[in-house]
């Protein structure tokens, strides 16, 4: 892996843990219904981005885990210990998202239609969620939202995260084919790092 797959991975990384913090912080504190879910889709949709900057599996998954990180700057913050459920669960969620997603978009074919994009991400929704929730309730031993209201997360949950990052990333498609963004790798990394602090500024500001 070069300097640039790694700043590449820095950047989308860093954008998704500023958007959990800003956003998803944001929205857990007002108690917006269904925010996890729009988090959900934002999450997807950065990772298809990084899908079409040139990124493979293993980068993608390292974009989340990038991503899932930044959860742990609560235990800083905040004085929790970094085996809270505010803390694991959130980064587990994060990183079985970059797994599913990186599984199913390297095997399936290529298709940037909505119904294309729309089939591959129910595939992996549904997969990361089955994989949250095996760590979460039987390793970890905590009760999910899924588990708690299982026909409401099929029924709802599951379609919005399905139409909501298609919708999401097919946009993203159509910026990306008109647009090229190429950014150095020093931008990058600079970029990256901006994200993380005004990240954990927000995240401070926000709840406290």
């Amino acid at each position: 892996m070069n300097w640039r797959h790694i700043a590449t991975i820095a950047l989308f990384g860093s954008i998704w843990g500023f958007m959990e913090a800003t956003v998803g912080g944001l929205g857990h504190h007002l108690h917006i219904p269904l925010i996890g879910t729009f988090m959900t889709c934002i999450g997807y949709s950065i990772l298809y981005g990084a899908l079409r900057s040139g990124l493979k599996p293993a980068g993608l998954v390292a974009v989340a885990l990038v991503a899932a990180s930044f959860k742990f700057a609560d235990s800083w913050l905040f004085g929790l210990p970094l085996t809270h459920i505010l803390i694991l669960n959130p980064a587990n969620s994060i990183a079985m998202q970059g797994l599913a997603f990186a599984l199913v978009f390297g095997i399936a074919k290529s298709d940037d239609r909505f119904f294309g994009l729309a089939w591959r991400f129910l595939i992996t929704a549904a997969v990361a969620m089955v994989a949250f929730n095996i760590i979460s309730r039987e390793v970890l031993g905590w009760e999910t939202t899924h588990t708690i209201s299982p026909m409401k997360t099929v029924l709802i949950r599951l379609p919005l995260m399905t139409l909501g990052s298609a919708f999401l990333a097919k946009v993203i498609a159509e910026i990306s084919s008109r647009k090229r963004l190429a950014l150095t790798p020093g931008w990058q990394a600079a970029t990256a790092a901006i994200c993380a602090i005004l990240a954990i500024v927000a995240r401070y500001v926000i709840q406290v």
